[in-house]
């Protein structure tokens, strides 16, 4: 009798363990099938295919190095399309330049290349250990400070951004002064050939009325007289010059 009783307490326990590692079976097959579509997902970008992946419940771990911050920031967004999946881990090593004034070799022209940056946008940008600081103001037309921000991630190097670009309010105002601005730069025998340049030395913000001269002129003559335009031009209530001079050679005798 005894020796019956003992063995239906075995029974009993073994049913038991089985009971409880079928849901524990479950979810591990249910992560298992998770991996397999993260992993899915990544494919569509050949870079992100050396990354490895794990996953526990609803959060995906990517592991691996990648050339740009760009591609991490794509890989985030392919692995939170997948369904199940709500938050993403990151282990992933990015490159580094030597030092943050050679990575501002490559930002310059990054930034320069964005076929929508106008005379009347204006970006800045500082860089410490890797991470890139944007600022300035951009035209509220499309998504120019993610578009911006897209083009600085795929810059090799750039560990982090923080974007500070202001997009501006629209304003019927700003833009009609925007337009004669425009009109009186390409008709002055000073400016003419850099009206229709698409990354011209200097910049002009128009916010509420208020305009801010950036960058780089020839001289102080083209310093002040691009003042004088903004200052004369119809519905402008405050100008601010911050326009640098560019010494010029002096012509050999």
């Amino acid at each position: 009798m005894r020796f019956r009783r003992s063995t239906a307490v075995v029974a009993l326990v073994v049913a038991m363990l089985s009971m409880a590692s079928t849901p524990l079976r479950a979810m591990q097959a249910g992560d298992a099938a998770t991996v397999a579509a993260v992993t899915k997902a990544l494919s569509g970008n050949s870079e992100l295919r050396r990354l490895k992946v794990s996953v526990a419940g609803s959060e995906a771990t990517l592991t691996g190095r990648l050339p740009t911050l760009w591609h991490k920031l794509d890989a985030v967004k392919r692995a939170l399309k997948v369904e199940g999946i709500k938050t993403v881990r990151l282990d992933v090593e990015l490159p580094r330049q030597e030092s943050d004034q050679d990575l501002a070799l490559f930002l310059g022209p990054a930034i320069d290349r964005y076929p929508y940056y106008t005379m009347f946008d204006y970006i800045d940008a500082v860089i410490r250990n890797g991470t890139v600081t944007l600022t300035g103001w951009v035209l509220p037309t499309g998504k120019k400070a993610q578009e911006l921000e897209e083009e600085v991630a795929k810059v090799r190097g750039v560990q982090e951004i923080n974007n500070q670009i202001v997009t501006l309010t629209p304003s019927q105002n700003d833009d009609s002064i925007r337009e004669d601005l425009f009109d009186r730069i390409s008709s002055s025998e000073y400016f003419e050939e850099l009206a229709n340049v698409k990354n011209p030395p200097f910049r002009i913000v128009v916010q509420n009325g208020n305009v801010t001269l950036y960058g780089r002129v020839r001289g102080e003559v083209e310093r002040r007289q691009l003042e004088t335009f903004a200052r004369y031009t119809s519905g402008v209530l405050k100008v601010d010059n911050k326009l640098q001079t560019v010494i010029q050679p002096k012509p050999k005798k």
